[in-house]
């Protein structure tokens, strides 16, 4: 109820605010619309936005390319009706004031500069102020649990591009690490590096299974190849 109360509190001041978005997640951008007045400024990337756009265009191919992957479409689309993103997606339209690598925000003393970090989705962004040394994560980088990397059609790379994103920010110097999930945390660079081992352990198991399977088809080929030819 204190937060119902704060929003209902602070309503007069969000008139002419300025909303940061990090990637279009439903629990990231859902609120904007509710929130946002034709005063505000909501500050979004330029990928992100172009997917919302033609969002449907992208759902319409979502069958077939979960059929080609054994994916039954029926049961693709009973997930999709229950999948939080559609049922709590923004409502309404937004204007967006596209933002891209490199860019700054200035914030009383702040000077927030702009970092897209692609993989968790394709455009998105993160803050470094490189004074106070604050990084404002969003989902790129949480400190208990692995960011979720999806494909989602076959284009792109996501699971390249992430642990090129957290290359990326890798080097930078953080005193403090804002995530979008979960509690505020300091070792950036220990958390990067605990990411990108366990990606790459999970791509060894499946390399492995992979593996295991090749072998025992072509055993199979091997044992048939042999009765038929006796």
């Amino acid at each position: 109820m204190r937060t119902v109360f704060g929003f209902k509190e602070s309503r007069s001041k969000l008139k002419q605010n300025r909303f940061f978005i990090t990637h279009f997640h439903p629990d990231h951008l859902g609120l904007v619309p509710k929130l946002a007045t034709n005063r505000s400024f909501v500050y979004f990337n330029r990928k992100d936005a172009e997917f919302l756009r033609h969002m449907n265009t992208y759902l319409s191919k979502l069958p077939n390319f979960a059929r080609r992957n054994g994916f039954p479409e029926n049961e693709l689309r009973e997930a999709l009706k229950k999948h939080p993103g559609y049922r709590y997606g923004a409502a309404g339209s937004v204007e967006f004031t596209i933002l891209k690598d490199g860019d700054t925000i200035s914030v009383g003393d702040y000077l927030f500069k702009c970092i897209e970090t692609p993989g968790h989705t394709s455009g998105h962004m993160c803050l470094y102020e490189p004074n106070q040394k604050i990084f404002v994560a969003g989902d790129h980088v949480l400190e208990n649990v692995t960011p979720i990397i999806s494909l989602w059609l076959d284009e792109g790379n996501p699971l390249k591009e992430y642990l090129v994103s957290l290359d990326k920010v890798y080097d930078l110097e953080v005193n403090i690490v804002l995530p979008g999930h979960g509690g505020i945390f300091k070792d950036l660079r220990r958390r990067v590096e605990e990411l990108k081992e366990h990606h790459w352990k999970r791509a060894a198991e499946i390399i492995k299974i992979l593996k295991k399977r090749e072998d025992k088809c072509l055993s199979n080929c091997c044992e048939n190849e042999m009765e038929y030819k006796s």
